[in-house]
C-alpha cells in the first residue's frame, strides 16, 4: 500500500515547515514540502536500487528562502511572465510586482514559491497525500481579490505522482499557476541527450525578452516541431538562447492528456506529463549558472528540464486573456500528472 511519512525542517528564521514523504506502491518516493509546497524530491526503485534524485534540489529547506531559480516550485500566483508588470482589469489598471527586468515573472519575488502553506495529509481509494492551503490577500504582490488556494500532492500503487490546485477568489483577478520542477532523468549531468516529444501542433513566438508576439505560429518546419521524439540537444542548438516557449496543446478538455514525453535513453528511463492545462512551457534550464546546487553538484546550464503546463504567458495582454481570468463564483482547476516507466530502444515499455 501507499505510505506517507512526515519530518520537521527547520527554515532558520525560528520556524519550522512538515516534509512529506509520499512512496507509492511500486516504490516511487517523493518529497514535498510546506514552505512553497516544493517538490524536493523524486526517486524510483528499480532492479538495482533506488535511482537519484531525478529532480534538481537544495540541500536545506532554510536554502529556499533564498532567491533561486523556482526550484521544484508552486509557482503563482501567475505562472510565467507578465510584461511591464502590469495589467488592466475591469478598467483599472494593476502594478505588480517587478521581479524580472521590467517585467513580472513566476508570481513575483514573494509569489507563492516562498509562502508557508498550512499542510494537512490525507487517505483515500488507494491514494495517499497531503493538501497545501493558504488564502493569498488581496494586494499581495499587487494582484487585486483574495484568492483562497489548495495544491495536493498525492501517489497510489502505480509510479506516478499528481498534482492538483483549486482556488476561488472574492474579486475579478488574474491566476494561472503551475509546478516548476527541474527534470534530469539521468540523475546528474546534462539533459542534452534525453529525447523530448510534445504533441502541440502550435507554439508561441516571443521577442528577446521571452515576451509573446501575440500569435500562435505553426511547429511544422521549425526547430519547435516535437510532435516526432527530438534529442534535446538538437532542438537546444537551434534556437537562440535554448528552449524557454509555450507550445500550445489540444482544445481545452475535462481530463488530462499527455502533455509531454522525455526520455532518457542510456538509462530507458521515461517520464509522461499529463495535464488539463490548455498549453506547456518547456525551459531548458538556459539561466541555470553553477552558482547553485547540492552535494557538491553544480547546477549548470541544461541540467534540468522543466516541463510546466499552464496558460501561456503574459495573458492579460494577449488573446488569450480569458485563460487567466479568475471571477468570484468560478473555480480555478488544474490537474499535473507524472508517470514514470521504463522503454527499450524502439520505445515500447518493457
Amino acid at each position: 500500500m501507499p505510505e506517507i511519512t512526515t519530518i520537521e525542517d527547520e527554515l532558520g528564521d525560528g520556524r519550522h515547515a512538515p516534509r512529506f514523504i509520499l512512496t507509492s506502491d511500486r516504490g516511487l518516493r517523493a518529497e514535498v514540502s510546506a514552505y512553497g509546497a516544493t517538490l524536493l524530491h523524486l526517486q524510483l526503485q528499480e532492479a538495482s536500487g533506488p535511482t537519484e534524485n531525478l529532480v534538481l534540489g537544495l540541500d536545506t529547506i532554510a536554502a529556499y528562502r533564498a532567491p533561486h531559480p523556482y526550484l521544484g516550485s508552486f509557482v503563482g500566483r501567475y505562472a510565467n511572465r507578465i510584461a511591464d508588470a502590469a495589467f488592466e482589469l475591469d478598467g483599472i489598471r494593476y502594478a505588480i510586482d517587478r521581479n524580472h527586468g521590467r517585467h513580472h515573472l513566476h508570481g513575483g519575488s514573494g509569489g507563492f514559491h516562498q509562502h508557508l502553506f498550512a499542510s494537512q495529509t490525507f487517505r483515500s481509494e488507494g491514494r495517499v497525500g497531503v493538501e497545501f492551503s493558504m488564502t493569498s490577500l488581496a494586494g499581495d504582490q499587487g494582484f487585486p481579490g483574495e484568492v483562497s488556494v489548495r495544491a495536493r500532492y498525492w501517489v497510489g500503487f502505480e509510479s506516478d505522482l499528481h498534482f492538483e490546485v483549486e482556488a476561488t477568489t472574492d474579486r475579478p483577478t488574474i491566476f494561472a499557476t503551475t509546478q516548476h520542477a527541474y527534470f534530469n532523468l539521468a540523475g546528474a549531468g546534462s539533459i542534452r541527450d534525453h529525447t523530448l516529444r510534445v504533441p502541440a501542433e502550435q507554439y508561441v513566438p516571443v521577442d528577446h525578452e521571452l515576451i509573446p508576439a501575440g500569435h500562435l505560429a505553426s511547429v511544422a518546419g521549425t526547430a519547435f516541431d516535437l510532435r516526432s521524439p527530438r534529442r534535446l540537444h538538437e532542438v537546444i542548438d537551434h534556437i537562440v538562447g535554448g528552449l524557454d516557449h509555450t507550445f500550445q496543446l489540444a482544445d481545452a478538455v475535462s481530463h488530462p492528456r499527455l502533455a509531454a514525453e522525455l526520455v532518457h535513453p542510456p538509462t530507458g528511463r521515461r517520464l509522461r506529463v499529463f495535464s488539463d492545462a490548455p498549453a506547456i512551457q518547456v525551459y531548458s534550464g538556459n539561466f541555470l549558472d553553477g552558482t547553485l546546487g547540492n552535494r557538491n553538484r553544480r547546477f549548470e546550464p541544461h541540467s534540468g528540464l522543466c516541463l510546466e503546463p499552464g496558460v501561456p504567458p503574459d495573458a492579460p495582454h494577449q488573446p488569450w486573456s480569458r485563460l487567466a481570468t479568475l471571477l468570484p463564483g468560478t473555480r480555478y482547476s488544474q490537474t499535473i500528472g507524472w508517470r514514470f516507466d521504463t522503454v527499450g530502444p524502439a520505445g515500447d515499455r518493457s
